[in-house]
């Protein structure tokens, strides 16, 4: 659905539309003009997914839905470690410490590849 929305969003552009009067194939237009400019949202979206996928996989691995005991998962961990929380409280601190890393290197990865990607912003430092 993103992409689609993207390409019609790029399809109405000036610079598309001077392309097209002077006789640019489709496919060229597509993968010269259009597709370039449609990455840089599609990849973003992307690896802001995942840090979501992975709570939610911790999550679900956590309440016992997903993976079970024997299959290494942060969830699992978490729901181990909570058992022996007054005995052994870091079984619970690395796999937070864990997933909150994880998820913070991949907003900020995503954040960097945004403004790589922005076409708007080429060539200003």
């Amino acid at each position: 659905m993103l992409i689609r929305a993207q390409f019609y969003r790029f399809k109405s552009r000036e610079y598309v539309l001077a392309a097209r009067t002077m006789g640019v194939p489709d496919m060229t237009l597509i993968f010269r003009h259009i597709l370039p400019n449609c990455l840089g949202p599609l990849i973003t979206s992307a690896m802001m997914a995942i840090p979501s996928t992975i709570f939610f996989e911790s999550f679900l691995a956590y309440i016992g839905l997903g993976l079970q005991a024997p299959e290494p998962s942060i969830g699992v961990m978490l729901s181990q470690g909570q058992r022996v929380l007054l005995h052994y409280p870091y079984q619970t601190l690395f796999p937070a410490v864990l997933i909150s890393v994880l998820v913070i290197a991949f907003n900020l990865i995503s954040n960097g590849l945004r403004d790589a990607l922005d076409p708007t912003r080429r060539g200003v430092v």
